[in-house]
């Protein structure tokens, strides 16, 4: 009897101090840690007998791997043994040569319940936020909210969409509580705290869900005023840790919270895990969106006519590396939205245009470019369908041939703005000339186009004056000093791009610079730049904002020098209208860092080293119609010489173009030149033939015997 009272006062002071601590299940139970996988459960129990008397102890095996995790649990008879175990020292703590870690065991449930608390205080997982519940309660609304001139009643606010709210904690009373109150914030009116919550980003506007029922009343109101969706710096991508791309249970949870007035949806941060289910939901739930962004999202010529059909409102639609959509698919989706007023279908290699004879004829955006079965059939279609487009582009669509030049020169008399950037095969310089017919361009790519010459450049630079952006990096073929001269005549341009055009001279440098008010130039990897055409800028371009001369060789501390005082010997009064230039002058002969000339941006200057030239441009400039260097055509013509002393003649005239009178004595020559005869070749020499396989390779060092 006295053994069991002992046993239930024991019991009864366990349970007495767990609640006090609050923090342990038992306070005599202990976690010991970095034990030796030598040690057993006999070793380890006697070890820890020096702090007190030891009940049991629990060795921790991992059951897939059938070995000792290196860890245990350790049961002592009473607390005060459990406290000098967790209060000893290093030294006491070592067995066999491995200083173990003792700590208290935490209550399950605690920890449990602090995983859910993320780092925030209000969690961080955005797919466990989202999809942690599947009722959605009806949530009262104030008699009037104002949101962006909105109105919200009691009759419009409840959100029965299944899936939406995933908080089971949280009932349909009013928000408030008396612990609630006791919080500055939760005494804020509602219309302003709606105010506040609308311009929270998807996720914090997700989190604050959880803070209180006030605020999840108000952050559920105001998904009815969003107007623009995207998850841009939402997902950190696949390799992240947490929830790292969008999928269709989380873009679910998201559109069903009441967004049935969205007007732009873009989902293309993050596509690569959503399907054609998401394309059904989209189209079920946001039926009034006039922007939508699905961008590398797969789906198919199905999926696009559902969403068609049911979201016909569409004027701006963005459908980049959507693959899976043929021509079919964009008929039907040209069919059902009748407003579509701009359309992207880059990097699609099955679409050939014939869908363009049902487009809206109000179309002023379309890009095809990295289309590469767009025919000129589809182009035709296009420019007559859509005569007003405004901005086209056509870049790397390589089938198309002059005819589709001509069609957009002669049809599309309104276009400010064209793509044409890669090399077209079919399409002739001749037939770019015709672009001069349009007289309302004003920004033109021409990037990598070897057509470009310097009959299109004069042509360009009388009928399309008023350019103010050209893009002709890379153009290195055809385009010359002259051609660059031509574009003096455009006095609006504003924005040039000549990089690795490597025939341009500071001649044409100072004619630009006279004529053009130049705000950006960038001339990198021309190697006939020189000082004199930095000083040519400094002297007339007092607007330029960025000035990039990387990989420009010819560029040295004397220019840079000249072209900074220059710009400090301006009139004061006018220094300060003019911006800070950014000078770019990386890869050049410059000194790093600056010498003491160099004033910091005082004089309105900020110059960086940085590098842009790509060396692989460079060497596809500098080999351009090159098939050997004429070092090596000579050293060619002195192989050739030594193969006729090599191999022996066929014929008796062969003889007399040696110089000799017969075969032996042209064998004697040759052992006297290389020390063997005419037909004793190492076995050296006929390996390393057989491996290189290039005759330019052979040396005399292989006929040495």
């Amino acid at each position: 009897m006295m053994a069991s009272g002992s046993g239930d006062s024991l019991f009864t002071s366990e349970m007495n101090d767990g609640i006090v601590q609050g923090n342990t299940s038992n306070p005599r139970k202990v976690f010991v840690g970095n034990i030796s996988f030598e040690v057993r459960s006999g070793e380890l129990k006697s070890f820890f007998g020096s702090f007190g008397n030891v009940k049991h102890v629990q060795l921790l095996w991992d059951r897939s791997r059938r070995r000792f995790k290196g860890s245990a649990f350790v049961t002592f008879c009473s607390i005060e043994g459990a406290d000098m175990a967790k209060n000893s020292t290093e030294g006491e703590r070592t067995l066999n040569g491995r200083i173990m870690t003792v700590s208290a065991v935490e209550n399950k449930r605690r920890r449990r319940k602090e995983k859910e608390v993320s780092n925030d205080g209000v969690g961080n997982n955005f797919s466990d936020m989202l999809t942690e519940d599947k009722s959605t309660p009806e949530v009262p609304a104030p008699d009037n909210l104002y949101q962006d001139g909105h109105s919200y009643s009691k009759h419009s606010t409840s959100l029965n969409n299944e899936g939406a709210v995933p908080f089971h904690c949280l009932s349909d009373e009013a928000p408030s509580t008396d612990r609630e109150d006791s919080y500055p914030t939760c005494c804020l009116p509602d219309d302003i705290l709606l105010k506040v919550f609308s311009y929270l980003l998807v996720a914090d506007r997700i989190r604050i869900e959880r803070v209180c029922k006030q605020w999840r009343h108000v952050a559920l109101l105001s998904w009815q005023s969003v107007r623009t969706l995207h998850f841009e710096n939402v997902f950190q991508g696949l390799f992240a840790k947490g929830q790292s791309v969008l999928t269709h249970a989380i873009l679910k949870s998201v559109l069903q919270r009441g967004c049935q007035n969205l007007q732009s949806l873009d989902i293309s941060a993050s596509p690569t895990l959503l399907t054609s289910h998401s394309c059904e939901l989209i189209g079920r739930e946001c039926p009034n969106l006039s922007h939508i962004n699905l961008s590398g999202m797969r789906i198919n010529n199905r999926d696009i006519q559902e969403l068609s059909r049911q979201c016909s409102k569409l004027k701006k639609v963005e459908l980049k590396r959507c693959k899976d959509i043929g021509e079919k698919g964009f008929w039907w989706l040209f069919k059902h939205c009748h407003h579509i007023e701009y359309f992207d279908c880059q990097e699609n290699m099955r679409i050939t245009g014939q869908c363009f004879h049902i487009l809206n004829p109000s179309c002023h955006t379309v890009y095809v470019d990295e289309c590469g079965h767009l025919s000129d059939m589809g182009i035709s279609r296009l420019t007559t369908k859509c005569p007003g487009l405004k901005t086209l582009g056509i870049s790397k669509c390589y089938k198309l041939t002059n005819a589709s030049i001509t069609r957009i020169a002669e049809d599309c008399k309104s276009l400010e703005t064209l793509y044409m950037e890669g090399d077209f095969p079919s399409v002739s310089s001749d037939s770019l000339c015709q672009l001069q017919k349009l007289s309302q361009l004003r920004n033109l790519y021409l990037k990598n186009n070897l057509g470009i010459s310097f009959d299109v450049l004069q042509r360009l630079s009388i009928g399309c004056s008023g350019l103010r952006y050209l893009d002709i990096s890379g153009c290195y073929k055809n385009v010359t000093d002259d051609a660059i001269i031509c574009l003096s005549a455009c006095h609006s341009l504003e924005d040039l791009n000549i990089s690795y055009v490597d025939k341009v001279t500071d001649k044409s440098i100072e004619s630009l610079a006279i004529s053009c008010p130049l705000k950006r130039f960038i001339m990198r990897v021309c190697m006939e730049i020189t000082d004199q055409a930095l000083l040519a800028l400094a002297n007339h371009c007092h607007t330029l904002t960025e000035l990039d001369v990387s990989g420009c060789e010819d560029i040295t501390d004397r220019g840079i020098q000249e072209f900074i005082q220059h710009r400090d010997r301006l009139d004061p009064d006018e220094k300060d209208q003019y911006p800070v230039l950014l000078l770019t002058i990386g890869g050049t002969s410059v000194s790093e860092p600056l010498p003491e000339f160099y004033p910091g941006e005082i004089c309105g200057v900020k110059i960086s080293f940085m590098d842009f030239s790509i060396p692989q441009r460079r060497l596809q400039m500098e080999n351009y119609g090159r098939f050997f260097p004429s070092d090596e055509e000579e050293e060619e013509e002195d192989w050739d010489a030594e193969i006729e002393m090599t191999q022996p003649p066929d014929h008796s005239h062969h003889l007399d173009e040696l110089g000799v009178d017969s075969m032996e004595e042209w064998n004697n020559q040759r052992q006297m030149h290389y020390g063997t005869s005419a037909f004793a070749i190492p076995e050296d020499y006929v390996d390393d033939f057989l491996d290189a396989d290039d005759p330019a390779m052979w040396d005399d060092e292989f006929f040495v015997s």
